[in-house]
């Protein structure tokens, strides 16, 4: 593992933002960096980015005012070590974790100027996020998270209540929900949530496109072991809901199949 370190500000980092980057565009990981060096409280921000055995190039404008900006070079080993890796390292009091086609919104700024009045109790503060054209928000209450997992680029959490490592690569796609099961059922009552957006995401990632199996098959003990028979209920009918959508979308399919056939025939 290698690292390069930049400071540009003498002041204490509050927030680590942990980036997983692999082969990156270069004006793509330019906008991703300045993008976070335009917030508010860019000074507060340490940026880590974690990439996959490749040394890359950062244009020092990007880098603008942020507090912070460190590189790590390891052996590819996925996404979430290279996020566990990012929270070892990460020298903030809180952290948060986005992908390089995630961008931060002005929200993000409002979490961060939370995090800095807090009293020590919070352990993860939360807002919506925006993708093209819907608004994923947390959903109340905690014990929804058994089935749904909440966005991971609204998140902000307080590095010492995650597990280390926090995420269990077991699971390659959906290690944030299982990490984020275990956190809310341990810590309910010490989250923090917002109504502004705190970032847009790609909707084309890992989560977005490829099927965990393996935390599929294992949600229902995760929620068993986390929030009881109420968890596991509200896994059963998180499913038993998504069952009958896919079940109705193929009857719709197939009607409009149906009914463009006809249309072909008549003419």
């Amino acid at each position: 593992m290698t690292l390069f370190q930049s400071d540009f500000s003498p002041q204490s980092t509050m927030l680590t933002v942990v980036v997983a980057v692999r082969n990156p565009d270069p004006l793509r990981l330019d906008r991703c960096i300045a993008a976070f060096a335009a917030l508010r409280h860019a000074p507060s921000i340490e940026l880590l980015l974690v990439t996959c055995g490749e040394a890359i190039d950062v244009c020092p404008r990007a880098a603008g005012a942020l507090g912070k900006l460190r590189i790590i070079v390891d052996e590819p080993k996925g996404v979430y070590a290279a996020y566990n890796l990012g929270c070892l390292a990460a020298a903030s009091e809180f952290v948060a974790f986005f992908g390089l086609d995630d961008f931060p919104l002005p929200g993000l700024d409002v979490l961060i100027g939370h995090a800095a009045c807090d009293d020590g109790k919070t352990v993860l503060f939360a807002g919506p996020c925006l993708s093209g054209r819907r608004v994923l928000r947390p959903i109340r209450p905690i014990v929804t998270i058994a089935y749904r997992n909440w966005c991971h680029q609204g998140l902000v959490y307080r590095r010492s209540a995650l597990a280390q490592p926090p995420y269990s690569t077991r699971y390659p796609v959906l290690a944030d929900h299982h990490a984020n099961i275990r956190l809310l059922a341990a810590h309910g009552d010490s989250v923090r949530i917002v109504s502004e957006p705190v970032a847009y995401f790609s909707v084309g990632g890992l989560s977005s496109t490829c099927c965990d199996r393996t935390f599929r098959l294992d949600q229902r003990g995760i929620a068993r072991a986390s929030f009881g028979r109420v968890g596991v209920a509200v896994v059963d009918a998180g499913f038993a809901a998504f069952a009958v959508r896919r079940a109705m979308s193929g009857i719709v399919a197939r009607l409009a199949s149906t009914m463009r056939k006809g249309t072909h025939a008549s003419e």
